[in-house]
Formats: C-alpha cells, structure tokens, sequence
C-alpha cells in the first residue's frame, strides 16, 4: 500500500487503490476496502447544507461530530450490513485512517479524540435527520449524480459517451418481506408479501427514491417523483414509464413540468382519444387569444400555454391538462413502434435494481413498520455515494460489490 499524506489538515489521509477503484475495465476489486473509495468522495456542500437545517446556529462553538465523517460511516454500516451497535467496532486501522482528517488522526493519539459512539450514529440519523433529512441528502446525492453525468457527457477527454443519459427512468421494484409480516401487504402480481421502492435513474443512476406499500398504485408516487426530479432541473429527452404509470396526467405532467416526452408503456386496452387532436387544442388555445393563446405559435408552444393556463373557474380544472395528456398519449399510440424501442432502454433501471438487491440489504425483512421507509432510503444513498464517488473521479465505472 502507498500511503500518501495529503498537503493540509482538513484532507483525508488516504491509501491510494485509485488504479483498482476507478478502472472501468475491472468489475471487482479484488480486497479493496470501502473506505478507500469513500476517502474519495466529497460531501463538504452537503456538510455545510446539513449544519444549517439541522444543527444550532451556535454549533460551530460547540464540538461536534463532521457530518460528512458521519454520512461516511452510515454508508459503511449500510453496505456491510451492520448494525448500529456494531459498526464502530467493525472498522480496522486502515478504515479509520481512511476516514479520519489528519488533524483527528493526531488527536486520537493524543487520547483527545475518539470515534463516535453507535449511539451517536443512531440519533443522527433517526432524531436529528429523521426521515425528512434522509430525504433531503439523497435529493442532494441526485442532484449531484445527474451534474456529473451531464459533465461526463460533455468532456472531449472521456471516450465512452452514455446516449442513455438523455432518458429519465421512472419504475417501481418490490421490496420483500417476510411471509408472516403483519405490515407489509400481499401482491398477487409478485406472488409476495411486500412493499414498493418508486425509483427515478438515469443511465443506472439512482436519482430519488418513494416508499409506498406493496399494493399502492404507481401513479401517484410516479408524480411524486417528477415533482422532486424538478429541483434537479434535469434536460432529459423524454422520460421513460412502465404501464403502472399509464395516465393521463402522468403524461401531462411530464411534458409540463420538465419539458420531457413522456414515453409510457400503453396498456392493451387503450384507445385512440379523438377529442385530443391538434385542431382539437389550435381551437381550444384559440379560445384564449385575449390571454395570449396564439394559433401561430408551435404546437409544443400551445400544449405549454395550457398546460400553464389558470382553469380554475371552469367545472372540471384539469380540463386542458387532460386533453394534453390525451394528446401525448395518443402519440404514443400513433408512434407504437419507436415507443417500443425507445422503452427498451428500461432495462438500464432493471440492472441497477438488480445490482441494489444483490449487493446491499435492500429489502424490508426484520424491520419495524415506522423504519421501513428510513432504512431501504439508506441503502439507495449507500449506492449514490458509491456512484458519486465515481463521477467525481471522471470514471463512469458502476460496480458495487466486492469492496471490504
């Protein structure tokens, strides 16, 4: 191992496995410690964000524990499938010079310095963040994953472009639960006691996460996840759906909040809307001329007047965003076949899903009801630290296993 000393205090000190951590070409690690790649990830922005929402104005006069230190630790006891009494007591030498500032390493030899305790990990995140904070951070964790893909995509100095990052994914997968859970419900679907993980990813990034019981109906939470993909202000193409998200708002909602395409998976039933044509909606904006609708105008330009349009004196309020959503989804009918491929790339969501389950816990087994949600959150922002981590290091390497 070379051990490299950083230039000031505030750096970590870090054992370099930069050859074996961020190679694409190596899918395992072969014996690399988590914490090398964790030396590698800065979290200062969120460090700053999370002092302000969630510590005393005067806590910088106080000792506390660095946020990030403490994030850093979470994602240690998450993907070693530890629990909280026991993931202090798990962490070696090297785990810990990985993890510490060299100014901490110099005080815990000095005995004036120590690890936090499990009790404090514990109130951290489940009295001071609570699930509201978990929320916040893996916003963050998104945020930051979809600017560095955006980077990636624009760098002439990277050679391997990812055309996938121009399509937002929106898919649930089930969480399993134990056949004699008295909280997690049964879907015949999936022939299982359960709940639902509402994933949005891009190119198998995992952006945001909702939990929802095993039965609940997608939509509403596939809504959910556009309203918070929003204040990530992502440039997708089009976003891509299965069937469960199959609406008409889902399809106006998309297009109007994030000027994407929506591309959803029609059902077998569905049916052309002809009260949906374009003279349909040039004679509805028409209507409106003294409020500004313009015949003249595009048909993107008219579907976004009224999508925009207050219908709030008339008798059905989402009148106009349903015939959107109408529209759109006639397209896709219209359009079955490049539907039918440009779904094809939801496969990239299935892989990273796959990879979530067979690496981190992932599941709501031997969980309480009230921790269900809390706990599979930290197993997604386990992954996106891991995926920023990468980024950060200009590789576009997404493997989770094999770290110790």
């Amino acid at each position: 191992f070379r051990l490299s000393l950083p230039p000031t205090e505030e750096y970590m000190v870090v054992i370099s496995h930069n050859d074996d951590i961020f190679n694409e070409s190596s899918k395992n690690q072969y014996g690399v410690l988590l914490t090398s790649l964790l030396a590698q990830l800065d979290l200062k922005d969120l460090e700053t964000e999370i002092e302000k929402q969630y510590y005393a104005k005067n806590v910088s006069k106080k000792f506390h524990y660095r946020i990030e230190l403490l994030l850093k630790l979470v994602v240690f006891m998450r993907y070693h499938k530890l629990s909280y009494r026991t993931v202090i007591s798990r962490l070696t030498e090297d785990d810990i010079k990985n993890l510490l500032t060299k100014k901490e390493l110099e005080q815990m030899k000095k005995g004036t310095f120590s690890l936090p305790s499990p009790s404090t990990l514990h109130y951290f995140i489940t009295y001071r963040l609570k699930e509201e904070g978990v929320n916040r951070v893996m916003n963050y964790l998104g945020s930051k994953i979809l600017h560095h893909v955006n980077l990636n995509q624009k760098d002439p100095n990277l050679n391997q472009k990812d055309p996938d990052t121009n399509y937002g994914i929106i898919d649930s997968t089930p969480l399993e639960a134990s056949r004699y859970s008295k909280y997690a419900t049964f879907n015949k679907h999936y022939n299982m006691h359960m709940c639902k993980a509402h994933i949005i990813s891009t190119s198998g990034y995992p952006l945001y996460m909702i939990f929802s019981e095993g039965t609940e109906s997608d939509e509403k939470y596939g809504l959910k996840l556009i309203e918070n993909l929003k204040s990530m202000k992502p440039t997708f193409d089009a976003i891509l759906c299965d069937g469960g998200y199959d609406s008409f708002q889902m399809h106006a909602t998309i297009f109007g909040e994030l000027g994407s395409k929506p591309v959803i998976e029609i059902r077998d039933n569905a049916v052309i809307h002809t009260e949906a044509s374009e003279a349909r909606i040039h004679k509805v904006v028409n209507s409106h001329w003294r409020n500004g609708g313009d015949t003249s105008a595009t048909l993107q330009e008219q579907l976004k007047f009224l999508y925009n349009f207050d219908a709030s004196s008339c008798k059905n309020p989402e009148i106009y965003k349903e015939i959107i959503g109408k529209y759109l989804r006639n397209q896709n009918l219209q359009n079955s076949q490049d539907t039918k491929t440009k779904l094809k790339k939801r496969g990239r969501c299935e892989e990273m899903h796959s990879q979530l389950k067979a690496v981190l816990k992932f599941n709501v087994k031997g969980y309480r009801k009230e921790h269900r949600s809390l706990y599979t959150k930290l197993d997604v922002i386990t992954a996106q630290c891991m995926y920023l981590t990468y980024l950060q290091n200009n590789s576009t390497k997404k493997a989770l296993a094999g770290y110790l």
